[in-house]
């Protein structure tokens, strides 16, 4: 839905074609050559946040696919402790044919051991560290919800005072510089 420009009122036209008139086998065209009749009809959302999805879209780390088009959930996401690149997804074959997942130093991948140590994690064991973090975190909400919940409102109700007092504050000094502006432009006039 995020991709879809219909959505803002435009039509994609000309996104398929064939090899030849002889063979009917079609193919989907690289999106920049599709064209587009722009105000066909009555757009679902506005430009504005159109344009707002395609910019948060560009800045959200994806990871890139492997050979066969696989991209790990968390690629994109983890950096190494030492240098602070990017972990790199890399894969590899086992003895039984099964394909393993792995993630390692994309600054050692492509300088060696003389830059950054070799940090290498099983893809198989973050799954499972995720998962248990995500598990504790569940189970706390679910064994401690009254605290969170208090914890919540205690926040909520400290974050509204601060904005209570900046408002009151702000109040006052638009007052001083009211009574300041007022007290000049009839300084001027005597």
């Amino acid at each position: 839905m995020l991709n879809k420009i219909i959505y803002i009122g435009h039509m994609p036209q000309l996104r398929w074609t064939s090899l030849s008139y002889k063979n009917h086998k079609r193919f989907r065209k690289d999106e920049s050559e599709w064209t587009a009749v722009y105000n066909t009809h009555e757009p679902i959302i506005t430009q504005e946040l159109w344009d707002k999805v395609q910019e948060r879209k560009k800045s959200v780390a994806t990871g890139r696919k492997t050979k066969i088009g696989f991209t790990h959930p968390l690629s994109g996401f983890l950096i190494c402790a030492d240098c602070g690149n990017k972990m790199k997804l890399c894969t590899s074959v086992s003895r039984k044919g099964t394909r393993l997942y792995h993630f390692d130093c994309g600054y050692h991948i492509r300088y060696g051991k003389a830059y950054c140590f070799s940090h290498f994690i099983s893809a198989k064991i973050l799954e499972e560290i995720v998962l248990d973090d995500i598990r504790e975190m569940a189970k706390r909400i679910v064994l401690d919800e009254k605290a969170i919940r208090e914890d919540f409102i205690r926040h909520n109700a400290e974050l509204a005072d601060k904005t209570m007092k900046n408002s009151i504050n702000n109040g006052k000094r638009m007052g001083y510089l009211n009574s300041y502006a007022y007290f000049c432009a009839n300084a001027r006039s005597l």
